[in-house]
């Protein structure tokens, strides 16, 4: 969508194709159906088929990724961008006029070094990042009408790409197939082509073509993929007195919060230092069992999903597994409901942390294809996520450090917990990053620093797939500032 509304501003041809409807439909988001639950990464409801994508259901939560994160970093391997970040400042803040969030890149870090005097971190390792904030609802009311009201833009609702169809020689896209759930079935031709299904299906398509599958001497679609583990302790133990404000924020509020906030970061020296990668954090207020294990674990997750679905009368392509994961939990989830519901009489005076972590690039973290097709004959997605030794160590320095901090600060204990080297357990953010990496080389990336395709002259991907490092930050910012710039570039091709 960002594409399209820079390119509207031109006198190009632009055809937006959405593969939902205009709102939430059940038979169309059937389609993000994962191969298989119990591989232990739920593909259907942490994205969206429907214009605007999934950005109609995450809040406006905006960051921007560090210098750091831009360089190869010798501790890191397949680390670095094709260029730094001062390239990609401009753009940053042309999105963050796209999504009004209010600040420039220079007020932006002028606010985040206040902030951390606030704490105060100096000396600490740590130091503080900022979170904007806008309305994501009324956002995408403005992205839809101004697309509505472009001369030049034609958008059409419930298309689902198919593949592609390329020229003899293999390096131009000739024609893009589509279908309907109804039944009907086109070709789009097209002086260029952008795929932009977000941080899964642009992988998923382009393996599902069979034109650009893994190899050694080819792009590497499907691998790097990465994701933030996010990690959840607390609640604080004996505070002497109350988490600052600007970094506390109150879960059940979170997606509707319009205020900017802080959030606690390792410094970059000290990453330097001890070779570690990204962590962030902020605090959480929110009844007690919500910060506790039993909440987090696998039986408890499981039980929710189908809760979910059960209220919509609805059967989960993946039911068994569900059932499977709660009914070899009952214990767990048996407690875990009662707590839940204990909880929910008394005030929501509990305060944890929440802490992303940087997801490593590592080869070996792919986006797969399944056995199981969708409606529509394809090969449904399989995420084989994995986390490296580095990324555990991290949180677990980083934990260290804020205990000091909190305890230091008469801010409360933060209890100690372990989960298979994690500082507590680990839930993916649904951060889908990586699948089709940014590299200057073809050997060791999916697209080019214009995020073109390697091997194909007019076929373009955006999102957050072509990200090569996954930094500690929400990646939609850098989607929307990696898609300005790809417009800008397209103006000067066609």
């Amino acid at each position: 969508m960002a594409v399209a509304l820079e390119l509207a501003k031109t006198d190009h041809t632009v055809v937006l194709l959405e593969s939902g409807p205009r709102t939430w439909d059940r038979a169309t988001q059937a389609l993000n159906a994962p191969d298989d639950i119990r591989r232990g990464y739920n593909t259907l409801e942490t994205r969206r088929r429907s214009l605007g994508g999934t950005f109609t259901i995450w809040g406006g939560r905006w960051m921007s990724l560090g210098s750091l994160d831009f360089l190869n970093r010798p501790w890191i391997p397949n680390s670095g961008w094709p260029f730094d970040r001062e390239t990609l400042v401009p753009f940053y803040d042309r999105a963050r006029q796209l999504f009004d969030t209010g600040f420039e890149d220079h007020s932006a870090a002028a606010l985040a070094n206040a902030l951390a005097r606030q704490l105060p971190l100096e000396g600490s390792g740590l130091t503080a990042r900022l979170v904007e904030r806008s309305n994501s609802a009324e956002l995408i009311e403005a992205f839809t009408q101004r697309l509505a009201e472009s001369p030049n833009v034609t958008v059409y609702l419930k298309a689902n790409a198919l593949g592609f169809e390329l020229n003899p020689r293999g390096d131009r896209v000739v024609t893009v197939p589509f279908a309907t759930l109804a039944g009907k079935r086109f070709e789009l031709r097209s002086k260029v082509t952008v795929l932009a299904t977000g941080g899964i299906e642009n992988a998923r398509l382009l393996l599902g073509s069979g034109l650009f599958g893994p190899s050694q001497d080819g792009p590497l679609v499907g691998a790097f993929f990465m994701d933030h583990p996010y990690v959840e302790i607390g609640p604080l133990r004996n505070p002497v007195r109350p988490t600052p404000d600007d970094f506390t924020v109150d879960g059940r509020e979170e997606r509707h919060l319009l205020k900017a906030h802080g959030m606690i970061a390792f410094q970059e020296d000290y990453l330097r230092q001890e070779q570690l990668v990204d962590c962030t954090a902020h605090f959480r207020l929110g009844p007690r069992f919500r910060h506790s294990d039993s909440y987090n674990s696998e039986g408890m997750v499981a039980a929710r999903e189908l809760s979910r679905h059960v209220r919509r009368r609805e059967v989960p392509p993946y039911v068994g597994g569900l059932t499977w994961t709660v009914a070899r939990n009952i214990p767990t989830v048996a407690g875990g409901g009662m707590r839940a519901v204990v909880d929910r009489a008394r005030p929501r005076d509990a305060v944890g942390v929440r802490m992303m972590v940087e997801g490593s690039p590592v080869i070996s973290s792919r986006i797969l294809l399944g056995k199981t097709r969708d409606a529509l004959g394809m090969r449904r997605a399989v995420v084989d996520w994995q986390q490296p030794e580095i990324d555990r160590r991290s949180a677990t320095r980083f934990v260290e450090l804020l205990s000091d901090l909190l305890e230091r600060e008469g801010y409360g204990h933060l209890p100690s917990s372990s989960h298979d080297g994690w500082p507590g357990r680990i839930l993916p953010g649904y951060h889908h990053m990586g699948a089709t990496r940014m590299h200057e080389d073809p050997r060791h990336g999916v697209v080019d620093a214009n995020a073109k395709m390697h091997a194909v002259d007019n076929l373009y991907v955006a999102g957050s797939s072509v990200f090569p490092t996954s930094g500690a930050a929400n990646p939609t910012l850098t989607i929307a500032a990696l898609a300005i710039r790809l417009a800008d570039h397209l103006q000067t091709c066609l």
